[in-house]
């Protein structure tokens, strides 16, 4: 009866770890991955699909990693007062072949779903190929925070190309 009390006692405390762990308030971290040389190769440039398939978004506060079609309702958790930065990474083969990429810039949504003011500005212009702002310090918890992501590849020779994806944060006190 001692040990099973015991380990009544150690699970809850563990659960207890784990959910107050997963509900500390952090920075958020937002990774667009990018197939290069699939986007820029592509004839129909900015073809939704083509953009959605060639794409890949993931976050640190354990939203699954998101590709293709999923990546318009992809939604990162984000607390009030804390920063959250968008970066890129490309994939080997077009880093091996020369291309680059970079978030130009975040924008809130104009269009569509209303959405909350999570931030002091309305656009973020990237700098060094990522964008980093800090939350408001206002109640946001539950509200969404519809968004672009601005984002440009170039290869080693040849013009610098656009493209737009647009995910969703969820704020959290």
């Amino acid at each position: 009866m001692k040990n099973l009390l015991s380990g009544i006692v150690i699970i809850t405390i563990l659960v207890g770890c784990a959910t107050h762990q997963n509900l500390d308030p952090k920075d958020t971290k937002i990774t667009l991955f990018v197939t290069a040389q699939g986007l820029y190769g592509d004839p129909q440039n900015n073809d939704p699909n083509v953009i959605l398939a060639n794409c890949q978004l993931n976050d640190n506060q354990g939203a699954p990693t998101t590709s293709g079609p999923g990546i318009p309702s992809f939604q990162s958790k984000v607390f009030k007062n804390k920063m959250v930065t968008w970066d890129v990474e490309v994939d080997v083969n077009s880093d091996e072949a020369g291309y680059s990429v970079a978030i130009e810039q975040i924008e809130m949504k104009f269009t569509g779903p209303s959405t909350d003011d999570f931030f002091i500005k309305k656009v973020f212009a990237g700098k060094s190929g990522k964008v980093m702002a800090r939350v408001k310090n206002a109640d946001i918890q539950d509200k969404l925070y519809y968004y672009n992501i601005l984002f440009s590849v170039k290869p080693k020779t040849g013009p610098k190309l656009f493209f737009e994806i647009d995910p969703i944060l969820k704020g959290n006190n």
